[in-house]
């Protein structure tokens, strides 16, 4: 088994398994922001990240590798796709909604999958014998999404919309070795306007930022806590399952959602820095507001004043002040 020629960048992660079924499927990712390839290398090197990526598309179009095509990586929420595909990151020219890719990093993308495609001929069309790529929408074809298996926005919305196109794009680059060029933006269906909502009441008693942090655990994982605006034992467990529930979800790291932060829960903790977006970012934030910190939302947007409100926890707590949330930050909010 071979890598792909088109690598101008190589940073070896060890979050790696070792391979133990044919390449038989291709799965695109969106780097949630516009990282260059050295940038995802060093994301994926520490062992404590728990995750990697065969390759990476910068917007430039260069391509990175982090872990060789003969290794599984940790990519996708699911052994069982991991194993069976050769996983890709792509920057996002624009790092918001709908997460777009640039005109390089698509024409990239489909070089590296047609190379991807040349060498493993158990990537097949949908006749089950043809080299090429095959989305059926589900698991099951050899092109395929991680929130198949996690719930998760990835591969971001430009790259969910065209998987079909880029299906099409690479199986006509491989019978006739023409080029396509890169879909345009999908318009988005318009929607009736509706009334702003009201900005949320204090709470009763309590803090609202508490109890808005209490409803969203509530709504998000169908809990029944009191939702009361008060910081207790109760709140704290269950922002620990919370975070146990989706380090299961996003890094598949096993663990009991129990409610109880022990070593299992510190040592699949990762790191959590300004750029990040989703729900453990949304914990970060709940946490800090309970301990009297403010990280300027709770979005789950991990923004220049989540940053500030980590760096000033870390100084309370004597930890080192990078602003980053890490396994010993995540011990001292919720251990």
């Amino acid at each position: 088994m071979s890598d792909s020629p088109l690598v101008v960048y190589t940073k070896l992660s060890p979050n790696c398994s070792v391979r133990t079924q044919e390449i038989t499927k291709i799965t695109p990712h969106h780097m949630s922001g516009n990282l260059s390839i050295e940038t995802c290398g060093n994301v994926f090197a520490p062992a404590s990240r728990k995750a990697s990526s065969n390759y990476g598309i910068d917007t430039p179009g260069r391509v990175g590798m982090y872990v060789p095509e003969d290794k599984r990586a940790w990519t996708s929420s699911s052994a069982w796709n991991d194993q069976r595909a050769v996983t890709i990151e792509v920057a996002n020219s624009v790092c918001k909604s709908p997460w777009p890719i640039s005109d390089a990093a698509w024409s990239t993308l489909v070089d590296l999958c047609v190379d991807i495609v040349r060498r493993n001929p158990g990537i097949v069309r949908a006749d089950g014998k043809t080299p090429g790529l095959n989305y059926t929408g589900d698991k099951h074809g050899s092109l395929t999404k991680h929130k198949f298996y996690s719930n998760t926005d990835c591969p971001g919305t430009w790259l969910d919309q065209h998987m079909k196109e880029l299906e099409v794009a690479v199986n006509k680059k491989l019978d006739s070795g023409q080029s396509t060029p890169k879909p345009a933006a999908t318009a988005p269906t318009p929607k009736p306007s509706a009334p702003k909502p009201a900005a949320p009441k204090p709470a009763a008693k309590g803090n609202a930022n508490v109890l808005a942090f209490q409803k969203w655990m509530n709504k998000t994982y169908g809990w029944r806590m009191a939702e009361d605006g008060l910081f207790g034992k109760d709140t704290k467990k269950h922002a620990v399952m919370a975070l146990q529930t989706e380090l299961n979800r996003q890094c598949g790291a096993g663990l009991a959602v129990d409610g109880s932060f022990g070593p299992k829960t510190k040592r699949a903790c990762i790191n959590v820095r300004q750029g990040a977006k989703g729900n453990i970012t949304r914990v970060i934030q709940g946490m800090l507001y309970c301990l009297g910190y403010d990280p300027k939302g709770l979005d789950g947007s991990y923004g220049p004043g989540c940053a500030e409100a980590v760096k000033k926890f870390q100084t309370k707590k004597g930890l080192s002040p990078d602003k980053v949330c890490g396994p010993n930050t995540f011990a001292a909010l919720l251990g």
